[in-house]
């Protein structure tokens, strides 16, 4: 059975902090990005309306996450970063927003590594 993100929803991460999942970021190349923007009425003098910074929870990079104007989320990514990424945030701090890909985000918890942890999944739906 293949997990499904629901969004918008608040998640528990297995090691106990709550997080808001904002939504998917499709991973976008070339000048794919730009026709985007372009349709979606862009203009870059108001740039900071259509963009934000994420951290990259496994390679500890910035990501820029362009939103468009019907609210989908879009990342430029090279061929070796061709997935899409879940957006989320903190609820417990103000440390900001993250992304991870989606496969890491929906996997269950390595029991040889956490052999203590209750939760099946790194992220599971809060109730």
């Amino acid at each position: 059975m293949n997990r499904l993100l629901k969004y918008p929803c608040i998640y528990k991460h297995f090691k106990g902090g709550f997080y808001a999942v904002m939504g998917v970021s499709k991973r976008v190349g070339g000048n794919e990005l730009g026709e985007i923007l372009d349709t979606a009425g862009f203009d870059e003098r108001y740039i900071g309306d259509y963009r934000f910074l994420s951290r990259h929870t496994e390679t500890n990079d910035t990501v820029v996450i362009y939103k468009d104007n019907k609210g989908n989320f879009y990342h430029h990514g090279s061929d070796d970063n061709s997935t899409d990424l879940v957006i989320y945030k903190t609820l417990y701090d103000a440390t900001g927003v993250y992304s991870r890909p989606i496969e890491i985000f929906l996997s269950k918890v390595d029991k040889e590594k956490y052999p203590n942890v209750s939760q099946e999944y790194r992220f599971e739906e809060f109730k």
